[in-house]
């Protein structure tokens, strides 16, 4: 987790469903989420997305990637989830800024 001030980022690494639903109740509100492991299948639950429900999501992916990702299951939890979102595959450079109390997109 990254704070500053108010604004909260969940950077998840490669964390699967199984570790991320555990310590969704600990982790609650955060502004951005760093969506996990690619958005790959066992990336992110429908629990895990209710509990911290941010206000963006970003997934890290490059481009044309041997695997795939992200997987067609990562968009369409966050879509249930009114949840916006960039992909780097598509949308190249994603930048947020915060003074702590809030957050805007520069892309």
């Amino acid at each position: 987790m990254l704070t500053y001030g108010n604004f909260k980022v969940f950077l998840t690494g490669d964390a699967g469903v199984s570790i991320e639903d555990k310590i969704a109740g600990e982790v609650r509100k955060v502004d951005v989420l760093k969506v996990p492991h690619y958005g790959s299948k066992t990336g992110m639950s429908d629990f895990f997305l209710s509990q911290i429900n941010p206000a963006l999501a970003i997934i890290l992916v490059g481009a044309n990637n041997r695997y795939g990702y992200p997987v067609q299951l990562a968009p369409d939890l966050l879509n249930f989830h009114n949840i916006k979102y960039f992909r780097t595959d598509k949308n190249e450079k994603v930048e947020i800024v915060s003074d702590g109390q809030s957050f805007k997109i520069i892309n």
